[in-house]
């Protein structure tokens, strides 16, 4: 049970299936788990926290304009889109003011990444259809009789490419700047919007 050499202190040796060299292999197992244990403990730790914060809606930024692909009313990233005319906030007010005659607003382009009020006035479908061109891209919202607000989108069919997809990621920017919505409108053409339009009670 023990190896002598010279020099060296006589060193006792497990014998194969023994007790000591079993007990030593379960304290190494157990050591071993309880290490894995821990580390994937601190390597879950902050994917639960940065899941959270990820999911997590930041709150409404009053005519903050921010958020792409974003509808809840949070800025989720910049979209480079300009909203600060302060007309368009003028404009938006008289739409949420029930005791005004102006039912709804329509914003166009200035440039490639900044809106202007095009029209805010009273009437229904009709006179804001009117107001449509089906070659640019418009925002806007309305109020219904029944005292709701809604955003409103329309994709001129006859639209370039390009300036479609700079709308397509401005869309909630734009959406944003209009407080109080509740849903919205959207067409990709002149008749789409008109039809679905047809819908809303306004």
């Amino acid at each position: 049970g023990a190896v002598a050499r010279r020099g060296f202190a006589s060193v006792p040796c497990a014998r194969r299936g023994g007790t000591r060299g079993s007990s030593a292999s379960r304290a190494l197992q157990l050591r071993a788990s309880a290490w894995w244990g821990q580390l994937i403990e601190l390597l879950a730790a902050p994917t639960v926290v940065d899941m959270a914060a990820q999911t997590a809606s930041p709150a409404r930024v009053p005519g903050g304009g921010g958020g792409l692909f974003r509808t809840d009313g949070g800025v989720k990233m910049c979209s480079g889109l300009d909203v600060t005319d302060p007309l368009i906030q003028e404009s938006w007010a008289k739409v949420r003011d029930d005791a005004a005659p102006e039912t709804w607003l329509l914003l166009e382009y200035e440039g490639k990444a900044a809106l202007k009020v095009r029209a805010c006035n009273d009437g229904g479908s009709a006179e804001l259809l009117e107001a449509l061109d089906d070659s640019q891209v418009y925002f806007g919202g309305l109020r219904t009789k029944a005292g709701k607000f809604y955003c409103l989108m329309s994709m001129g069919e006859d639209t370039p490419g390009m300036a479609k997809g700079r709308a397509a990621a401005h869309k909630n920017a734009a959406f944003n700047t209009l407080e109080g919505t509740c849903d919205e409108v959207c067409g990709n053409n002149k008749e789409d919007f008109a039809q679905k339009l047809s819908k809303v009670d306004f």
